[in-house]
């Protein structure tokens, strides 16, 4: 999903104000939140659950008070738990068939671990024997 974003910064009389909240309340409410400016839109569905983060402040010369609701832009989003990776997508101007080549590659904590790890079936460093307890090899 593309980014979008749609604003205004006013001055405007404090019962214009109160009608902006009176209309984000009905939109809220409703399920749908549509904010417009000009030709630019940005409608928002917001899910059961959001943050809240009520903010205000007061100093000598200047008071303020803001509201920020947020919540995860993919909250309707489906979850899908497997044990298969998705296929691997390549770069945009890939040809299809390349896309179809090509493998990602393993991260380096991936390509550590696989190092650290002995194979199965091969022996580990030191002859395959291993210490028993006391100290002492086994045979």
């Amino acid at each position: 999903m593309e980014k979008q974003k749609v604003g205004m910064k006013a001055s405007l009389a404090y019962t214009e104000a109160i009608s902006y909240l009176k209309a984000l309340v009905e939109s809220m409410e409703s399920g749908r939140i549509v904010v417009e400016n000009g030709e630019n839109h940005v409608s928002l569905i917001p899910p059961e659950n959001v943050t809240v983060k009520i903010e205000a402040k007061s100093k000598k010369d200047k008071q303020k008070f803001s509201l920020e609701i947020s919540w995860p832009g993919n909250a309707d989003a489906s979850v899908t738990i497997s044990d298969r990776e998705p296929a691997p997508e390549a770069a945009p101007d890939a040809a299809p068939e390349e896309k179809q080549k090509a493998a990602p590659e393993a991260s380096p904590e991936k390509k550590r671990e696989k190092e650290k790890k002995p194979e199965k079936g091969k022996k580990e460093a030191g002859g395959g024997k291993k210490k028993a307890k006391g100290g002492k090899k086994s045979n």
